[in-house]
């Protein structure tokens, strides 16, 4: 029998997609994208198509009907390498003396009409042990050996290079591992070489050379990281046709061939999952090129501005760290099918040269820079089946988008994936001719409107995700009607009305419906039983479920199944039931849940997805000593509660020997005690929350432990001594608050130096003393600081110009919105920070990064103002009130044009209010009462509007027209001599209240000593 050339079979690889998820959609996307990863093969297609071509008769009896015997001695040749395999009785069982013509054994193929052993098709076929190939010496003519995917033991015998006449040699996952034989390079013959594994490695490349007339080769995940010239040796092979070197370690090539002849014969080239940081021209004059792939490695700056590989069929760079715009060529590649580009910081625009590209099949840019609208042309092809936008900077009106659809467009797409864009408008009717869409994400854009009925008629559809938009009126009941719907997501949104069993009719399927945080109302019969009972993520957070205060009846009976589960703030009491506990992602904040919550055990399906445990019980009314966790918990919230007792049973507990908890919080409880030394096994955190409780004592060294550790708040306790030096060693700090504490000593200067990534610092309210140390200048990320209500003396840094985050603009997009996320599931999960501003404390969060604040109020301050403060352009907050500053008010303040609150009040400033303090559009809060400050109130929109308590206690001058009454800014301030006055109408000090500048009673003076508050 004669087999076609397995080196003319087309190629395809195997191509994997991956996405960032936030909140309930995260658990559902992980779980069900097996199904849409596009996967073609367990490595590569080259694999799969050869096993499917041989898996044919030629596995079996080929010569049943041929009267051509075997060679004896070749017929011994193979009964002795079974034996030596010491193989049970099915495995190669139709080798035996029983059959004596072993030219219809299992895996043997003869040639005709010779009846010479010409083949052995040999692969998954569990071989075991050591394979002594000496024994096929006697097999001349064999051309054609496949020992792939085996279970074989050691490495590759140097014996084979003795198998003279192959042609094809498949050792592919065999279970060899160690040093490649260089001998295989006397295989002078060989057109095909596989030797894809793990577990392998070459010393040296050299002796490929000798194989002249090699076409494909193979070596995926075998360890090439020493081999700097890969690039040289694999040039030298002329008839190359197709090279697969994924996961192999390579390094960027020592000479990229950019100025040397190189062969043009590569038709397929995978070089993904790889150390290569840099592209080499050499790849992009391969004129027949037809697949490329090079994702998943390190490759910074620009994609090539020009490239010969115009019969491409299939481009792959995603995952790497591109910097430039999509380059024009992509558009003349006539024949493409699959463009891969995602995960990279590729910018500018989509050109409309996409249409172009008539044969597409797949076009994902997912997660990277790409701005402007998407052009009406991407919605005219005719063939793509996949498009992935999502996680760009994609702008414009998606009804006009939505409007501009062709038939064949509608015909075509299986999955369109535009989520985390800042896409507007409304849906429209078209939603309903869509034939074959099986997965629509449009989550996190600005889309409004309503939700149109038509979407009902997309019968296709499996997975339908629009949360985290502007969509409001009711949900449409031809929802239901959507029979194939597995996941269903459109929570956080503005949706309100009834939704009633209409709405769930034919969902069957769904396993997956996240809803939560819509004004919607549940109204079913008390016995409903809901059509999804294999439903495994039920998120329904704020809605009003009709039931009272217990959960309904129809929950329960889902229990089964249920892996995730979000029943937040809906006014549910009283005690959890038990089966609840055994969720693996629960979410019950913002209830009225009471009781003791019980020790977590490692959740059932531990192999499973989610894999980890998930807890956000804050806001609720738990009390009693904390619950001890499992081992598998990853997020942990408990919150706002009453738990008491103190840490050491939680932290200490040694039934596991480590845990992998990443966030605690345990912040407004009646937590007591001291913190115990026992963080040696949790090194995973990354967030830990203890404030506003009644702890005490030191904090501990060992918290260095934690290296991990990104925010750390211990506020509003009664934690005393100084702030331990190995906290120098959490260099990964995000947020550090000890605020409203019994700290004392100096500010560490560690903590500018070892500290650099810090954006939050807080430190009020201690007993902190000694001078601001200058090297608090270094944290360029820091956005705010505060340090009030301390004992500090000395000047103001005259550096604190350096603070260049307070100086740099930023915006939602580049934080990915304006929060600063730890949790992905559920998305509530944020860093918050309180900040003494306006006269009240506020609480920031889901606009921190946008925050910019520096707070020394209430110290022994002195000196002048310095005036680099005033280069901190994009500062918000700045109180400096309540210290002995002199000097004037720099005269550059109108250069911090985003300044919305300005407390300077309470010092001894001279001179006059700058002028430029006009400027200031922003700014509704200005306080600069009692300083020493003179002349006319400079006239603005802003400063008319100011309050007369704004400006009293100086020496300003009022003009007719000005609207302050000039009886509340007669008193003029004085020299405080270590007191300041906290009542409406200032006395001017200590010593002068009584006396010089008024009649005012000491009970309306209420003086209080600067540092007595």
């Amino acid at each position: 029998m004669v087999v076609s050339p397995v080196e003319q079979l087309p190629l395809k690889p195997a191509v994997m997609h991956y996405d960032r998820m936030t909140l309930l959609d995260h658990a559902t996307f992980v779980k069900i994208q097996s199904n849409e990863m596009m996967i073609t093969s367990k490595h590569t297609a080259f694999f799969f198509l050869i096993t499917i071509f041989f898996n044919s008769n030629s596995f079996t009896s080929t010569y049943a009907n041929n009267t051509t015997f075997c060679h004896k001695i070749e017929k011994q040749a193979l009964l002795t390498l079974k034996q030596s395999l010491n193989l049970n009785n099915s495995t190669l069982s139709s080798w035996n003396t029983t059959n004596s013509n072993c030219c219809t054994w299992n895996g043997v193929v003869c040639s005709v009409p010779t009846g010479h052993v010409h083949r052995l098709h040999l692969s998954s076929h569990s071989l075991p042990g050591k394979i002594n190939l000496s024994t096929l010496l006697d097999l001349k003519h064999l051309t054609y050996l496949d020992l792939s995917h085996n279970q074989f033991q050691g490495s590759i015998p140097p014996s084979i290079a003795r198998l003279k006449n192959l042609e094809y040699l498949n050792l592919s996952n065999a279970g060899f591992h160690g040093e490649i034989p260089r001998s295989i390079g006397n295989l002078s013959s060989l057109r095909t070489l596989v030797l894809e594994g793990s577990g392998q490695r070459v010393h040296g490349l050299g002796w490929l050379s000798g194989l002249v007339l090699l076409k494909h080769l193979n070596m995926n995940f075998v360890d090439l990281g020493k081999e700097t010239n890969w690039l040289q040796i694999i040039n030298a092979l002329p008839r190359l046709a197709e090279l697969h070197l994924r996961g192999c370690k390579l390094p960027s090539p020592l000479s990229t061939l950019d100025h040397v002849n190189v062969t043009t014969s590569l038709t397929f080239l995978d070089l993904s999952r790889n150390e290569l940081a840099s592209f080499s021209g050499w790849i992009f004059r391969q004129g027949n090129l037809r697949f490329l792939n090079m994702s998943r490695n390190y490759i910074e700056g620009h994609v090539p501005s020009t490239s010969n590989t115009t019969k491409l069929q299939h481009i792959d760079l995603s995952w790497n760290k591109l910097r430039s715009g999509i380059p024009d060529w992509i558009y003349s590649c006539q024949d493409l099918k699959v463009v891969y580009l995602g995960n990279n910081f590729l910018n500018g625009t989509i050109s409309k040269r996409v249409a172009n590209l008539t044969s597409l099949d797949t076009f994902s840019l997912s997660y990277n820079q790409i701005s402007g609208e998407v052009p009406s042309e991407i919605t005219s092809l005719c063939t793509i089946r996949i498009l992935d936008l999502s996680g760009n900077n994609l702008e414009g009106n998606i009804s006009d988008l939505f409007a501009n659809m062709s038939h064949c467009f509608l015909e075509a797409v299986v999955t369109w994936r535009m989520r985390e864009n800042k896409l507007s408008g409304h849906l429209t009717g078209k939603f309903g001719e869509f034939k074959k869409l099986t997965f629509l994400d449009l989550t996190k854009n600005s889309i409004s409107g309503v939700i149109p009925h038509s979407l009902g008629e997309s019968s296709s559809l499996r997975r339908l995700w629009l949360g985290f938009n502007k969509l409001n009126g009711e949900l449409p009941m031809s929802i239901g009607q959507l029979s194939n719907l597995e996941s269903l997501t459109f929570g956080r949104n503005m949706l309100e009305g009834i939704v009633n069993e209409t709405h769930f009719e034919k969902l069957t399927k769904l396993k997956y419906l996240f809803a939560s945080g819509n004004n919607l109302s549940l109204k079913v019969s008390p016995n409903w039983i809901p059509p999804f009972q294999l439903v495994e993520e039920l998120g329904i957070g704020s809605w009003n479920l009709g039931t009272g205060s217990e959960i309904p009846s129809w929950i329960h009976g889902l229990h089964k199944n249920v892996s995730v589960l979000d029943l937040s703030d809906i006014g549910l009491s009283g005690e959890v039931p038990t089966w609840v506990w055994g969720v693996s992602i629960l979410n019950l904040s913002h209830n009225q849940f009471h009781g003791e919550i019980p020790d977590f055990k490692p959740w059932k399906h531990h192999l499973a997805f989610p894999y980890h445990r998930r807890m956000y019980l804050s806001s609720n009314r738990f009390s009693d000593s904390l619950p001890r966790v499992s081992y598998d918990m990853l997020e942990l919230d408990l919150s706002n509660n009453s738990f008491s007792g103190s840490l050491s049973h939680f932290l200490c507990d040694a039934t596991y020997d480590t845990y992998v908890l990443k966030i605690l919080h345990l912040g407004n409880n009646l937590i007591s005690g001291e913190i115990p030394n026992c963080w040696m096994k949790w090194s995973s955190l990354e967030y830990i929350n203890l404030g506003n409780n009644l702890m005490f004592g030191r904090i501990p060294s060992s918290i260095d432990l934690l290296a991990n550790l990104v925010s750390l708040n211990l506020d509003g306790n009664k934690f005393s001594g100084q702030i331990p030096l190995s906290i120098q060693n959490c260099t990964k700090l995000v947020k550090f608050d000890v605020g409203g504490n019994d700290l004392v000593g100096k500010i560490p200067t560690w903590i500018g130096t070892s500290l650099s990534n810090l954006m939050f610092l807080v430190l009020r309210s201690n007993r902190f003393s000694g001078e601001i140390p200058s090297s608090i200048c270094h944290l360029n990320a820091l956005q705010v600081l505060d340090i009030s209500s301390n004992d500090l003396s000395g000047v103001i840094p005259s550096c604190m110009h350096n603070l260049t985050a307070m100086a740099t603009s930023r915006s939602f997009e580049e934080y990915d919105g304006g929060g600063i996320q730890y949790s992905q599931v559920f998305d509530t999960f944020m860093e918050s920070v309180s900040i003494d501003t306006k006269g009240s404390v506020l609480q920031y969060d889901t606009i921190l990064v946008l925050v910019t604040s520096i707070n020394l109020s209430y110290n022994n301050l002195s000196g002048e103002i310095p005036g680099g403060v005033t280069s901190l352009v994009e500062l918000k907050f700045l109180n400096l009130s309540r210290n002995h500053l002199t000097g004037p008010i720099p005269r550059g303040v109108g250069d911090m044009k985003q300044l919305e609150s300005l407390d300077l009040s309470r010092n001894s400033l001279v001179g006059e209010i700058p002028v430029s303090i006009t400027v200031l559009s922003f700014m509704s809060y200005l306080d600069l009462s009692y300083n020493l400050l003179e002349g006319r109130i400079p006239e603005s929109t802003q400063i008319l509007g100011m309050d007369a308590s704004s400006f009293v206690g100086n020496r300003l001058d009022i003009e007719p027209d000005q609207p302050f009454p000039k009886s509340d800014l007669t008193h003029h301030n004085v020299a405080y001599d270590g007191c300041i006055p906290s009542g409406a109408i200032a006395a001017h000090s200590c010593s002068s209240a009584l006396g010089l500048y008024g009649t005012l009673s000491q009970p309306d003076a209420q003086l209080q000593c600067a540092h007595g508050y």
